[in-house]
């Protein structure tokens, strides 16, 4: 009884929180477009979930340098944007190699402890990843001048 009486509690206090963060947070969006550009526009960030969402690197068709800390990249039917936490500029072409997270086997999501390796052996840390859609894509090389 007071265990039922405890966990009622708890929800009540739940939902009376719920509630008032509902009311603190901002206004939705006037449009679905408006909510999609928003999302569009929204910065690297990581993790990708679930897994199958993201980058398996041996299906990379098309690298772009996007300066010194990005890039926008194809990989079979996906498009994603990767940022990196270091200068990346000393080669701007494909990774020779990667460094998983621990668990992601063989792909890469943005996880702490993702890097890409170049052919000089540079290490190249992942600050996060996004996936993209194709325009958005298109205007991520447009804006960085891809």
């Amino acid at each position: 009884m007071i265990r039922t009486t405890l966990i009622a509690a708890v929800f009540a206090a739940l939902l009376d929180l719920g509630a008032a963060q509902a009311q603190d947070a901002p206004a939705a969006p006037a449009s679905t477009a408006a909510a999609a550009s928003t999302v569009a526009a929204a910065p690297a960030t990581g993790p990708i979930r679930p897994l199958q969402q993201c980058l398996n690197p041996s299906q990379i068709t098309r690298w772009q340098a996007l300066g010194a800390r990005a890039a926008a990249v194809i990989a079979g039917a996906s498009y994603f944007e990767i940022r990196f936490s270091d200068d990346c500029d000393h080669d701007r072409s494909r990774p020779a190699a990667w460094q998983m997270a621990a668990g992601n086997s063989n792909v890469l999501c943005g996880d702490s402890g993702e890097s890409a390796i170049t052919a000089s052996g540079s290490i190249c840390p992942i600050a996060g990843m996004r996936r993209l859609d194709p325009d958005s894509y298109a205007a991520l090389l447009a804006a960085k001048g891809g």
